[in-house]
């Protein structure tokens, strides 16, 4: 409610200096604004969003991370109850869990059998994308999935720097018509080559039709490009939720991923597959040991004793911007931090 407004200096009556020190002073281009957000003066700990004010886009991005917290976890049994299929490629490519026996393909080169993480494990030997080797994995072990699974493997690649884009599998619906429902791109260090695990697909337009989570590697340590490392992929379908997992500790997580898991008929390991009636291509050059596939997501207690690790530390911020919601900093997203939003619900904090 302003309505008079002075420009100049002193108090209106008294410069507050002698007349032996005034001089001419030009003013120009005067402007007023209303007040604005300017988010590193407001006072608000629920303002996620960042627009000065905490509402619903507030509340939505603090629902996703809901109960999330940092914790330090000790390595249990596994139990086998829901393993769909387990190949140890000790000398072969034999499911002992259910008889889903893998078919291999010489397309180029020829894959081996040689000495592996724990006994022997299969080497994929390419010499091109378009002539290596790979695994046919049948239809039926797939069938039981419904919202949840686990990859768990150990793996060796040949290469630090490949020259064309490795596949280490991929599975689509062709029946259904959901590409890329499973799919891993190789751990490299080369330049524009991805990481990323593809879990759940609800089509074929490219990475719009399904959910993925980056592999983010040190590229100081070579060690994890070519040396035997445990790798573990577990997708919730109800949770939305897709860890990727690397010698027992966690990796990456993202949230909001809902694409199903269902409906693949079509599985290659060791290399792409197309949807369609084509060549497969993207062959690696990597060797595979203990190759496993669960019908429900795993535990991190479990991803340890797989990875062969007896404990690990994971911290809030690890959880996809969880931090962001952990208004008291207890690393913990829970109803104390509700309770700061409700306080603050609707309240609007502007500057100046």
């Amino acid at each position: 409610n302003v309505s008079y407004m002075e420009i100049g200096f002193g108090d209106g009556t008294n410069l507050g200096m002698s007349s032996s020190k005034w001089n001419i002073l030009y003013i120009d281009n005067i402007a007023l604004y209303p007040p604005k957000c300017v988010p590193s003066q407001s006072s608000l700990q629920a303002d996620i969003t960042e627009d000065c004010v905490v509402n619903y886009d507030d509340l939505d991005v603090f629902s996703d991370n809901w109960l999330l917290a940092g914790y330090t976890v000790s390595a249990t049994a596994v139990s086998d109850d829901d393993l769909v299929l387990y190949y140890d490629f000790n000398g072969d490519a034999v499911d002992s869990v259910a008889g889903n026996d893998g078919t291999v393909q010489n397309l180029g080169s020829a894959a081996t059998y040689e000495a592996g993480h724990d006994n022997q494990c299969i080497h994929f030997d390419a010499t091109s994308g378009t002539s290596g080797s790979n695994m046919i994995i049948p239809e039926a072990a797939l069938a039981s999935l419904d919202d949840e699974v686990t990859f768990s493997f150990w793996l060796k690649k040949d290469e630090y720097s490949p020259q064309w884009y490795q596949a280490l599998f991929a599975g689509h619906g062709v029946a259904t018509g959901q590409c890329e429902i499973f799919k891993g791109y190789a751990p490299a260090e080369a330049t524009n080559m991805q990481t990323t695990f593809s879990v759940g697909s609800d089509g074929c337009v490219a990475w719009q039709s399904w959910d993925s989570i980056p592999g983010l590697f040190d590229d100081d340590d070579p060690t994890i490009y070519t040396d035997w490392n445990h790798y573990a992929v577990v997708k919730n379908v109800k949770l939305g939720y897709i860890y990727l997992y690397i010698n027992g500790e966690l990796e990456q997580f993202i949230s909001g991923k809902y694409k199903p898991v269902t409906g693949c008929d079509k599985f290659r390991l060791g290399s792409s597959a197309s949807i369609e009636n084509i060549d497969d291509y993207n062959f690696c050059k990597a060797s595979f040991d203990e190759f496993k596939m669960y019908k429900r997501a795993l535990t991190h207690a479990e991803i340890l004793t797989l990875a062969g690790q007896s404990s690990a530390t994971v911290p809030l911020s690890m959880f996809d911007g969880a931090d962001d919601s952990d208004f008291n900093t207890d690393e913990a997203v829970d109803f104390k931090d509700y309770a700061i939003l409700a306080n603050e619900w609707l309240v609007e904090d502007l500057w100046p």
